[in-house]
């Protein structure tokens, strides 16, 4: 899987509230997890894809996870300008 078919994977819309791209943004933001479990194992999974290392389980493991993809996401799209830059995404304001 090349980077742009990961970048363009993140974006896409799965029918979530969020996507995994957003999920990153918010976590970069916020330092927050606001996913579903299913998404959180699909980011474990694009980063083996990624680094060829598959992540544990551990709560540790999973911050690590979000960690190294927002680094990579942020890479990425400072290498490639061409990207179009979304603005910051944080959680929705309470009615």
């Amino acid at each position: 899987m090349s980077w742009e078919e990961i970048y363009e994977l993140l974006k896409k819309d799965e029918g979530e509230r969020f996507t995994l791209y957003q999920l990153l943004q918010i976590f970069i933001n916020e330092s927050d997890w606001v996913g579903q479990p299913q998404q959180l194992l699909k980011l474990k999974e694009i980063q083996t894809n990624l680094t060829g290392i598959r992540p544990g389980n551990c709560s540790g493991c999973n911050i690590e996870v979000l960690r190294n993809l927002a680094r990579w996401l942020n890479n990425y799209e400072k290498d490639h300008p061409q990207v179009e830059e979304v603005k910051k995404i944080g959680r929705p304001k309470a009615k």
